[in-house]
């Protein structure tokens, strides 16, 4: 996260994990079967929102807590999300397979 408290990672088991930084324990499990496949990105906002994309083409943005999803846009990039990044508090950019650069509204 943007204030080194929490660290997300993503797996090829199509699950996202978030862990405390400093301790190494997880903090929240059991995010899968939002990706169809492997998770590729992930990003975190400056508010605290992740953003994940996925091998599938799916873009998944998570609410403030992290546990639920609030936007998932399933047929984001042809060829997979290949990396994300925020722009605001409420606006994601996705790069992916299909050469193409997309905004999102979260």
């Amino acid at each position: 996260s943007t204030d080194s408290i929490k660290l997300a990672t993503g797996s090829a088991a199509k699950e996202i994990i978030v862990w405390e930084a400093a301790s190494g324990a997880p903090l929240v499990t059991g995010l899968n079967g939002y990706h169809t496949s492997s998770v590729r990105c992930l990003a975190w906002s400056s508010a605290g929102r992740l953003a994940s994309g996925g091998v599938d083409g799916s873009l998944v943005l998570w609410t403030q807590e992290g546990t639920k999803v609030g936007t998932k846009v399933s047929n984001a990039h042809a060829g997979g999300v290949n990396t994300i990044s925020w722009l605001s508090a409420d606006a994601v950019v996705s790069a992916g397979g299909d050469c193409a650069i997309k905004t999102w509204q979260a």
